[in-house]
């Protein structure tokens, strides 16, 4: 199917780029961090979502794709930002797609403005998910090694091969968009995380949430997942938190039918006639 075309919208100061499909209620898809991601990740469920009778939009977060990079690169800014989106596009009140780092956004404005959020998913965020002890820790992000310097293509398909359990998946078309859409935002490494902090762990939070939530993690992403998973349904037996089989941590294109067959479980509208 053909891509959507872009739409742009000044938020903040920033010029954004984002994709829009559809009417009816409105669902966000927020895409992660790791080089080369964009709004581009969901073009596959855009058509087939607003199929459902939703108004689907997902955009670049500022600092990625085509959005102008950000005054601020704090997670609070992130969440600002987006409601200032939302404000933007006449929206006052959407579903939440938020994936890897993204999900903590969509977990904080659910908390901390539930008046505008009316439902949750959660793609593979892995900090929201309990530790498990003894586990040695995360390693570097797979984009750590292009922190200062424009990445190349084989940076890219580095962080694909290790995003995505279906190799097939990357052709040189997908090398190539995610390459072309990472040009543009070279950036610093960050700042190293003061020694001691008090600050507590976000995922006890998640049975605050009073909006419909749902948590998808792939078996395959990191080697405590599995176990993490099963520690989060332990410690709250209601929470809808689903493992899948053969799958990484870009599970909305390497399980995209499982993707989008729980979207239309929590989101669905009924299909227009």
């Amino acid at each position: 199917m053909p891509a959507p075309t872009a739409r742009y919208q000044q938020v903040d100061g920033l010029q954004t780029r984002y994709l829009e499909e559809g009417g009816g209620p409105t669902v966000v898809l927020i895409h992660g961090a790791v080089l080369g991601s964009s709004a581009n990740v969901w073009d596959r469920h855009l058509a087939p979502l607003a199929a459902q009778g939703l108004r689907v939009i997902a955009y670049d977060r500022p600092g990625c794709g085509r959005t102008d990079n950000p005054p601020d690169s704090t997670a609070a800014y992130q969440q600002r930002f987006l409601l200032a989106f939302l404000d933007a596009l006449g929206v006052e009140r959407a579903g939440l797609v938020g994936h890897s780092m993204a999900g903590n956004i969509a977990v904080s404005l659910a908390l901390e403005s539930p008046e505008r959020v009316s439902s949750v998913m959660i793609l593979g965020t892995g900090s929201l998910l309990p530790p498990v002890e003894g586990a040695p820790p995360a390693g570097p992000a797979p984009n750590e090694s292009v922190f200062g310097r424009e990445p190349t293509r084989d940076d890219v398909r580095r962080v694909l091969d290790e995003q995505l359990y279906h190799h097939e998946l990357i052709t040189p078309e997908l090398v190539e968009e995610r390459y072309q859409i990472s040009l543009g935002h070279v950036r610093e490494r960050p700042a190293a995380a003061p020694a001691a902090t008090n600050r507590a762990p976000t995922w006890p939070r998640l049975a605050q949430i009073t909006q419909p939530l749902m948590l998808l993690y792939g078996k395959n992403d990191r080697p405590t997942t599995a176990a993490q998973v099963d520690q989060l349904r332990q410690s709250f037996p209601s929470m809808d938190v689903r493992l899948i089989d053969d799958c990484r941590h870009l599970i909305q294109l390497d399980q995209a039918d499982t993707f989008f067959a729980a979207a239309v479980e929590l989101f669905g509208a009924p299909a227009r006639a």
